[in-house]
């Protein structure tokens, strides 16, 4: 006996005993747990929770992912934003270079943290885009700091 579906594909033998049993309207969709036999285990509706769950926690974890790295990006571009009015400020003479220095180094670590925490949380969650388009950004910061700790 052959199903016709607009075109034929194999024979299915519906007298074997590993054929799935026939329905009457909608059938279900075949997932990857029923085998090749088209049989429905016992543990699959609790399997099928299961990743449900799983999934779930795993968006949740993006969410808060890329919210944390997006208030972080939102600090670094304003720490961005105060270091550029500062370094104005000494080039209008309205600061004297030492206080510029002494304004903008204890801000440096801050940014560095920052953006090495915004890094390492994209390399974790499994963002490799994203964190090969930091890693250039940290790794000059983090040489840049290893120089100045290198000079003094």
């Amino acid at each position: 006996m052959h199903q016709n579906y607009g075109f034929r594909l194999f024979k299915v033998d519906h007298n074997s005993r590993h054929a799935a049993p026939r329905r009457r309207g909608r059938r279900a969709p075949v997932s990857w747990d029923q085998g090749l036999s088209g049989r429905v285990g016992v543990r699959q509706p609790v399997l099928r929770k299961k990743r449900r769950r799983r999934r779930r926690r795993r968006r949740r974890m993006e969410v808060v992912v890329f919210v944390f790295s997006l208030l972080d990006c939102c600090a670094l571009i304003f720490l961005s934003v105060y270091f550029i009015i500062t370094l104005s400020d000494l080039e209008c003479d309205y600061i004297n270079a030492r206080s510029c220095c002494s304004k903008l180094n204890k801000w440096v670590i801050p940014e560095l943290i920052g953006h090495a925490i915004v890094t390492v949380l994209m390399l974790i969650s499994l963002h490799w885009f994203i964190f090969l388009l930091n890693l250039p950004v940290a790794t000059w910061n983090i040489y840049r700091m290893i120089l100045a700790l290198i000079n003094d």
